[in-house]
């Protein structure tokens, strides 16, 4: 039987799905086929890399990151297009692409 994953769209969702899928991670649960819309393509191929904690990183607001114990709402939502952008592929954690192209997982990415 063949199981498929379908990640929503919005990083404030994206942000839920961020612990469920490192859940999943620990508890060896995969599926055949993932697909994502917007902040959730950036779930979708967090998951098909298997890279744990990297979504939760890459949708936290920056002073977050950096250890600090608060961050606006506000902050959030300015910082996030430089996450989503730059830390996503250069910045402190990656994106494993060397994974990512020898994924046995079907899966289909939008934005």
């Amino acid at each position: 039987m063949k199981t498929g994953l379908v990640l929503e769209g919005g990083s404030r969702q994206t942000m839920f799905s961020a612990g469920v899928l490192d859940t999943w991670f620990d508890e060896g649960i995969d599926f055949n086929y993932v697909a994502g819309v917007s902040a959730g393509a950036h779930a979708a191929v967090n998951f098909i890399t298997r890279q744990q904690g990297r979504l939760k990183f890459i949708v936290l607001p920056t002073r977050l990151q950096e250890g600090k114990k608060w961050a606006s709402k506000f902050i959030g939502i300015q910082k996030e297009f430089h996450a989503l952008n730059y830390l996503a592929a250069d910045g402190k954690m990656p994106l494993d692409f060397e994974a990512y192209r020898n994924s046995k997982i079907e899966f289909e990415i939008g934005l």
